[in-house]
């Protein structure tokens, strides 16, 4: 007889663990329209569902339903607020239980107010609507929900779980960064100029050359050389030539215009015959601006000197040179003036030589040359071309960039390149934000924006930039947001 009762317990048990495991392979209840979203600032993970309630829940049982988030490698979870759904037996015994205040026998068991199970069936499924901080793990983690009946002595009768929806939530990574150079259009003819300031030094009151007189044979070396590289950079014509004299802003005004002039006119006409290639220049023009009272203003300005601010208001005061020169007078007792005399005086007094130069096209093999050299001379589509170059070649790129945003600051292209470049090759996030910062308005920046966020960590910024870019267009922040 024993024997027959353990073979039948034994049998018992092995079906109860059968029936368990099959429960196992599907839940009870239906979960439908469900939804798993991330809040448009970036902030919150919403997860929605409606539950249909299995008609299988006994009149004296409770379901617990545990809805838990699961990282794709199942090393993160966070649960959620779980359900309870009430036979109708159930739910009476337990409102009783809480109106008597006899809640003891139910502390085992989780304390969620249930609803009853009849109720939803007249009524319609149960809408969830659960928000949490939103982590980067939940974009592709999966909703596990776990199903747990218990009877009327509160134990637990049935357990299952299964996986009811996947999180596809695209996020921006380092992996979808990508780079964008833009070639800059051609030019046919492009323009150059350069100037060269000269400190040739006068007898006062003349304008004869003396070569020998102060420093005059340094400065004129320096003033032959400019001209003998000017005339000798490849690829150019030069086609202006403009001689301008200054004087510094001391004694007669019309005096001083009619000298600096004829200094001027001196040193053209020593150009002129010691390099005879500057008189095929089609524009060569010679005239004087005087008493350079903007050059002194400059000087002072920038300067540590006493009485500077009342300096720097005499001059935007006065029009002329002799009220200026006057109340100049006055301050400090003359010692102001004698400064000025001696140290801001002579620089003024000078001569300037503007070369304007059309400049062609130069090849691929010129290019690297130029750019060594007389990088001025190139056209960005040049400098494009010359990064392109060196790419194939292993060298630098990022240098090129450097350059043609130097020499175009105000250029979209030049500003995108470059900042491209910036984060490609050195991570500089920091500078690329600078360089870009400006050009906010051009959707060709917003990407690299989101890349150099993102490099900082800063995770929500790039990818609100990111969705704008998307919004306006984009399409690899459409691609990389699946849009």
């Amino acid at each position: 007889m024993k024997v027959t009762i353990y073979k039948s317990i034994a049998f018992a048990v092995v079906l109860a663990i059968s029936v368990f495991a099959g429960q196992a392979q599907e839940l009870q209840n239906q979960y439908q329209d469900i939804r798993m979203e991330r809040s448009a600032d970036g902030k919150m993970f919403s997860v929605h569902m409606s539950i249909k309630p299995s008609k299988m829940i006994r009149s004296q049982e409770i379901m617990y339903v545990f809805p838990s988030l699961v990282s794709k490698d199942s090393v993160y979870r966070t649960e959620l607020k779980p359900i309870a759904i009430a036979g109708n037996k159930r739910f009476r015994v337990l409102k009783r239980h809480k109106r008597l205040g006899n809640e003891s026998s139910l502390n085992r068991l989780p304390q969620v107010e249930p609803v009853k199970v009849s109720d939803i069936h007249k009524t319609g499924d149960i809408i969830i609507s659960q928000h949490i901080p939103f982590e980067r793990w939940m974009a592709q983690s999966h909703l596990k929900v776990r199903e747990e009946i218990f009877g009327c002595a509160n134990c637990r009768k049935v357990e299952l779980s299964s996986t009811v929806d996947k999180a596809n939530i695209p996020l921006f990574s380092s992996q979808d960064y990508k780079y964008s150079y833009i070639e800059p259009a051609a030019v046919a003819v492009k323009r150059y100029e350069e100037s060269f300031e000269s400190k040739v030094n006068f007898v006062v009151a003349r304008y004869d050359l003396q070569t020998n007189f102060e420093n005059n044979a340094h400065e004129l070396s320096r003033l032959d050389n400019f001209v003998i590289e000017a005339l000798k950079m490849k690829g150019t014509t030069l086609d202006q030539v403009f001689v301008t004299g200054y004087a510094s802003p001391e004694g007669d005004f019309n005096s001083n215009r009619i000298l600096s002039e004829r200094r001027a006119n001196t040193l053209a006409v020593y150009v002129k015959s010691k390099h005879p290639g500057v008189k095929k220049a089609p524009a060569f023009r010679v005239n004087s601006e005087g008493e350079d009272w903007a050059g002194l203003r400059k000087a002072v300005v920038e300067s540590d000197i006493d009485y500077a601010s009342e300096v720097v208001a005499i001059i935007d005061k006065y029009k002329t040179d002799k009220e200026r020169e006057a109340d100049i007078k006055k301050l400090d007792n003359g010692r102001v003036y004698i400064q000025l005399l001696k140290d801001f005086y002579p620089p003024l007094r000078r001569t300037t030589f503007r070369m304007g130069y059309a400049v062609r096209p130069y090849t691929i093999e010129e290019i690297p040359e130029i750019f060594d050299t007389k990088p001025g001379l190139l056209s960005q589509n040049e400098m494009y071309r010359l990064a392109k170059f060196n790419l194939s070649k292993g060298k630098d790129v990022l240098g090129v960039y450097e350059a043609a945003y130097k020499q175009f600051p105000s250029d979209v292209i030049a500003a995108l390149n470059y900042a491209n470049a910036l984060l490609q090759y050195k991570q500089d996030a920091a500078k690329a934000l600078n360089v870009l910062q400006p050009h906010m308005a051009d959707v060709r920046a917003l990407l690299p924006m989101a890349i150099a966020y993102h490099m900082q960590g800063d995770e929500i910024q790039a990818e609100k930039i990111l969705k704008t870019a998307a919004e306006k267009g984009d399409k690899d922040a459409k691609r990389i947001l699946k849009m």
